[in-house]
């Protein structure tokens, strides 16, 4: 917390000061004082909750702890100085703050402050024939810290050039469940809480200049991360010749590294009605614990073609390259390219064909290189001026896809990548009257593999409405579903109390998950004081992971079978034109009928006042 408020104070300085120093710059503008075009919203309240049975999923990432809770905004002027300023504080653990200036548009800044709490779960390891938990009965959950400070600059005196000064942290601190294989490769697994202290900061600089037609920047960025949480620590024995590790390590650490960044770019408009963007970056990451370092390099470019406003072209290529000192280290690279055809015909239609190609050449790896191919078909109609239609086909053809290799057991290849992919996209948005509008959007995509016997199908629905009988009273539905079916092969390990046939088994393993989601939604003003709001959203998901091994689903604790309700209730009181009165109800469960230990539920009552003019 001490290097967070300090991260903060030496960010707010830098801006103060280097606004000040700008402004000097800027012309002179007779004295005001006064804060003009004020607005300002302050509201404070009071919540109370009542949580039943585990917590860390009803409430995720939620402090569901009673207490004080407040908000607050504003926004105004003075002279030619802009700013904005919000916060919100719901816990000590859940905060959110950010400022906005404007300086006689010489000097922008942007600054965010975010802090909040995420529950984690720990895996009970029931599935596992040997395993021990050294901390079975500890909470894990981190606490959340980023801070964004954007600033620009500009002098008055060269128009032409822009300068640019960024900033992020974001750190993480609590505790998080590790586990390592301790002896061989499926059965003996141990598990510990450890703590988590880490730290990521970047800085990044840089200036842009405009001559003419074309606008040149160049930006430079420094990132660190740091890991100061101490990693549990496991005796592995003897070591075996398909096990390396051997006697006491350290497991589940994050490597201090280091990263820095070289961007330039250059937008420029060609002759002949054509428009040109480049940009090549080149840097190096780090590992600050082993000293091995990653250099690439990335080409991009894309030229725009205007023929009439009935045909207009895109032509577009990426180069990516990566090099690593690592031994047997995977060096690679990507090429892509492609063209967009937009062509507009017919009034009020847009039809776009694009050509998508991908080639990926890899080192130290058993796939060594990988080639895509993409076709897609984009149609737009607007059928009525209420009615309009949204279309997509895209194909995709891989070349030997990303495969993983057991060298150790006969080198199996295994892949859940497919060769063939087929999607189709439909939307339709209908504005039926002014109060009444539907929405219904369709995804399907199958995709098939082969050679390595994989099959996948997806299917997404999407039904909205939005309807308002009357001027006082609004509804608002939806429906969602994501069905997901996929057949594969795979190769699982046992080796206890099984028979030597069992060692390795090689089957058909079928996935299916499906997800829906309804939500309704309703307004009504009562009179012109009071005013009610309403909703309620319940979220079904299912998944069924099935193979057998000697009459057992061995599959059985990856199945998925969760539910969750939350429903709401809200009431304002408007006092005067500037006080309102406010009274919320809010209720939430989580059912798992898998794993029981995960379920829990909350109910939430809250009412404070609210300031504004």
């Amino acid at each position: 917390m001490r290097r967070c408020t300090l991260y903060v104070l030496l960010t707010v300085l830098i801006t103060v000061y280097s606004g000040a120093f700008l402004m000097c710059f800027a012309e002179e503008e007779p004295e005001k004082k006064a804060i003009e075009d004020l607005e300002f919203d302050a509201t404070t309240g009071y919540h109370h909750y009542t949580v039943k049975g585990n917590r860390g999923k009803v409430g995720e990432y939620e402090v569901l702890d009673s207490g004080f809770d407040a908000s607050f905004y504003a926004k105004g002027r003075t002279g030619n100085t802009y700013f904005d300023i919000t916060g919100e504080i719901l816990d000590e653990d859940d905060q959110t703050y950010s400022l906005n200036i404007d300086a006689n548009r010489s000097f922008r800044s942007e600054l965010l402050y975010k802090r909040f709490r995420h529950f984690l779960d720990a895996d009970p390891l029931l599935n596992q024939d040997s395993a021990y938990n050294y901390n079975p009965d500890r909470s894990n959950g981190i606490t959340v810290e980023e801070i964004k400070a954007s600033n620009t600059f500009r002098v008055p005196s060269l128009p032409f050039l822009k300068f640019n000064a960024d900033y992020r942290s974001y750190n993480k601190r609590g505790h998080r469940q590790a586990t390592t294989i301790s002896k061989c490769g499926q059965c003996h697994v141990s598990s510990k809480s450890r703590r988590v202290n880490t730290s990521t900061n970047d800085m990044t600089v840089g200036v842009e200049a405009k001559g003419g037609t074309a606008t040149v920047s160049y930006q430079h960025m420094w990132r660190s991360f740091n890991e100061d949480g101490t990693a549990p620590r496991i005796n592995y024995g003897p070591g075996a010749s398909t096990f390396l590790a051997r006697g006491f390590e350290s497991y589940s650490r994050v490597p201090d590294s280091k990263l820095r960044v070289n961007k330039l770019k250059i937008r420029t408009f060609l002759p002949f009605t054509s428009h040109l963007y480049a940009s090549y970056q080149w840097g190096e990451k780090t590992n600050r614990d082993t000293h091995h370092t990653i250099d690439f390099r990335n080409i991009a470019a894309r030229l725009s073609k205007y023929f009439s406003r009935f045909v207009s072209c895109d032509v577009f290529y990426s180069r990516y390259t990566s090099d690593s000192d690592v031994p047997d280290g995977i060096d690679s690279e990507r090429e892509r390219g492609g063209i967009d055809f937009n062509v507009h015909l017919l009034k009020k239609t847009n039809l776009k064909l694009t050509y998508m190609w991908e080639d990926i050449e890899r080192s130290n790896f058993a796939e060594g290189s990988t080639y895509k191919e993409r076709y897609r078909i984009s149609f737009n109609r607007r059928i009525t001026r209420k009615l309009r239609f949204h279309g997509k086909y895209e194909r995709t053809r891989t070349d030997d896809p990303f495969v993983r290799v057991d060298s150790t057991y006969s080198n199996i290849i295994q892949t859940s990548l497919p060769r063939n992919e087929d999607e189709l996209f439909l939307s339709v948005n209908w504005h039926v009257r002014h109060n009444l509008s539907l929405n219904t959007s369709l995804l399907f995509s199958k995709g098939q593999n082969s050679h390595y016997d994989v099959d996948e199908n997806r299917f997404e629905l999407t039904l909205s409405l939005w309807y308002a009988p009357t001027e006082r009273f609004s509804l608002l539905a939806s429906y969602s579903m994501i069905d997901t079916e996929i057949d594969s092969d795979a190769v699982f390990k046992t080796y206890h109390d099984r028979d030597i046939k069992s060692l390795l088994i090689y089957d058909e393993i079928p996935y299916d998950d499906r997800c829906q989601s309804w939500f309704l939604s309703a307004s009504y003003l009562i009179s012109p004081k009071v005013s009610l709001t309403g909703d309620i959203t319940y979220i079904v998901s299912n998944a069924d992971f099935d193979t057998n091994l000697d009459n057992q689903n061995i599959g059985e604790f990856s199945d998925l079978d969760i539910s969750r309700i939350e429903t709401s209730f809200g009431i304002t009181y408007l006092y005067s034109k500037t006080i309102s009165l406010y009274a919320t109800y809010m209720y939430r469960e989580y059912d798992d009928h898998e794993q029981e230990y995960l379920e829990g539920q909350f109910s939430y009552l809250g009412f404070g006042i609210n300031y504004s003019f």
